[in-house]
């Protein structure tokens, strides 16, 4: 009985400093990475995206503003990410064709010293309730702007 006891009090001896021990090497490991930005302004400023509007029609072709981000005095190139109505991304640059109906955003990411910046910036692109097509003066008049959707 004596010897499970010092069984039990060794273990539970043991597992306050394994605890411990990895309190202190999660706490070392997150003060290390915010070392590096220690001192470093936490809200870097973008300059603006400047978008023409924030509504487009279906088929637009939207220029990609260029977009530079400020911290510390220093300046760096933010990427451009186009999030599409369908929930797909890609980085974007010079003119992309808004060839969807929805909600769209473009983001601007920009990383030093292994931290990412962001600013996101949100439009919506309609489908044309009127549309001219072709050469042969065809129009087509949709009840529902909402493209796939039934009126």
């Amino acid at each position: 009985m004596k010897q499970s006891l010092r069984y039990r009090i060794g273990f539970l001896l043991l597992s306050v400093v394994f605890a411990l021990g990895l309190s202190w090497g999660i706490f070392s490991l997150c003060s290390a990475r915010g070392g590096a930005a220690e001192g470093r302004a936490q809200n870097p400023q973008f300059s603006e995206i400047g978008l023409e509007g924030d509504e487009y029609a279906k088929g637009t072709l939207l220029p990609v503003p260029s977009v530079k981000m400020t911290l510390d005095g220093k300046e760096y190139v933010a990427l451009a990410v186009l999030h599409r109505p369908d929930g797909t991304a890609g980085f974007a640059s010079g003119t992309v064709s808004l060839d969807m109906a929805g909600a769209y955003s473009i983001e601007y990411k920009a990383t030093v010293d292994a931290v990412t910046y962001s600013k996101e910036e949100t439009f919506t692109v309609y489908q044309p309730k009127f549309e001219f097509s072709g050469g042969e003066g065809i129009a087509e008049y949709r009840e529902n702007a909402v493209e796939g959707m039934n009126g």
